[in-house]
């Protein structure tokens, strides 16, 4: 049987180093987290059945929607030609 408040306060205590219940803040925030994935993989490698990477995931999709919003890749099914890019800045 699930023990919910033991679950609930180890949720918290992650919760709050990691800031997870909401998305990357800033620069410093996002930093953290890389180091943490970096340092999870450092220490269990790739093993994928270790339970840490249930939440090395969970933080991997914040990161990865932080660099979205912030540095998004352009639309691959309309790509800019240097042509195009150079009738628009001469108009």
């Amino acid at each position: 049987m699930i023990m919910t408040d033991s679950v609930l306060a180890s949720w918290a205590t992650v919760n709050t180093a990691l800031g997870l219940s909401s998305p990357v803040r800033d620069e410093e925030h996002y930093t953290e987290l890389l180091d943490f994935v970096e340092e999870c993989f450092e220490r269990f490698g790739a093993q994928d059945s270790n339970p840490i990477f249930v939440l090395v995931d969970l933080v991997a999709r914040r990161i990865k929607a932080y660099e979205d919003r912030l540095h998004p890749w352009p639309d691959v099914n309309n790509p800019v030609t240097p042509q195009a890019i150079l009738t628009t800045s001469v108009d």
